[in-house]
């Protein structure tokens, strides 16, 4: 099991942006389905190590990838341990029904990781 990513000392606590990819098609009248999907794999997956999901303390935007897919970003502006965060949003990814893989940025690091089911 991973350590949690998102409650970390003070001194490994980073900022994240984690894009979720999926292959549902993409429909502006469901936007707030997404955002509640977004919303419970997160509060899932950090109850699965004691912690507690914080309405607001995230900012998650679904929206449309260039093909017509749904991408689900979220944004964590404080709190995050960029070095087990690969694998806490990997262990998101495997339990997610909706979701096929994630690209994720963390702290001054200008590269993408990306994850998949796999």
């Amino acid at each position: 099991m991973t350590p949690p990513a998102l409650a970390c000392p003070p001194d490994a606590s980073q900022s994240a942006t984690i894009a979720l990819f999926t292959n549902s098609d993409y429909n502006p009248a469901d936007y707030n389905y997404y955002k509640t999907t977004a919303t419970n794999l997160l509060r899932q997956s950090l109850a699965r190590f004691g912690i507690p999901y914080v309405d607001g303390f995230t900012t998650i935007t679904p929206r449309s990838s260039r093909h017509g897919k749904v991408i689900i970003d979220v944004y964590v502006p404080t709190g995050v341990n960029c070095d087990t965060l690969p694998g806490f949003v990997k262990e998101m990814v495997q339990r997610s029904m909706m979701v096929t893989g994630a690209g994720l940025r963390c702290g001054n690091n200008p590269n993408v990781i990306y994850v998949d089911k796999d």
